[in-house]
């Protein structure tokens, strides 16, 4: 003989009615709609991220130039001596890629010549420094060093460059023509113009005191 197990022999009268009586299953339409709305969330949810991750490469860029010239800034003050920031257009070092702006280099400097102060600072995959000259006037200027020089070998290296004094103060001109400043966008950007822009970071530099700002935009 084979006994049957019954699962509502063990439940309360008013829930055995709800087995008793059966419930309708979801149909095949109403599976797709909710299926049709977890895709659409999603893609939402996707889109969201790449614009936060985005950004939050503009931000990491903004960072390490900031870093650099405070860095650059202490040195200067605290070895006693001058400090070369260099900006070099090199191609991006994860990928295959045009040179840009995109890297910072730090030397000491002294009577037998230059020095590296710290290893290059690359910035993040896909930023660089905007080459239009309203947004970045340190690459748009004959009043500061503008010279090639050799990285890793590689000669004809294009760069852009200031020094701090001992005293913390710069070698920039200051005068009513003059406002020292970067901008940091995407590369798809780097010659994109001001009013066209959307995204980017622009850092200062006081040439009086040698400090920057940053403002995003």
């Amino acid at each position: 003989m084979v006994y049957l197990f019954n699962i509502t022999n063990f439940l309360p009268l008013k829930k055995r009615s709800l087995f008793s009586k059966g419930k309708k299953g979801f149909s095949l339409v109403e599976i797709l709609v909710v299926l049709g709305i977890m895709a659409i969330l999603s893609g939402i949810g996707v889109v969201g991220f790449q614009r936060l991750s985005k950004s939050s490469k503009l931000t990491q860029a903004s960072q390490i130039l900031s870093n650099q010239l405070q860095y650059a800034r202490q040195s200067a003050m605290t070895k006693n001596c001058l400090v070369e920031i260099q900006f070099l257009a090199l191609p991006d070092p994860s990928r295959k890629s045009e040179k840009a702006f995109r890297a910072i280099r730090l030397l000491t400097v002294d009577s037998t010549g230059t020095h590296p102060l710290d290893r290059i600072a690359y910035l993040p995959e896909n930023v660089v420094f905007s080459s239009e000259e309203t947004l970045s006037s340190l690459l748009n200027s004959d009043k500061i060093l503008h010279d090639e020089t050799s990285v890793n070998g590689e000669e004809g290296i294009e760069y852009y460059a200031f020094r701090f004094h001992s005293d913390g103060t710069t070698t920039l001109l200051m005068d009513g023509d003059s406002s020292w400043h970067l901008t940091i966008v995407f590369d798809a950007d780097i010659k994109t113009s001001a009013a066209d822009l959307k995204n980017f970071y622009t850092v200062a530099i006081n040439p009086l005191t040698g400090l920057s700002k940053s403002y995003t935009h």
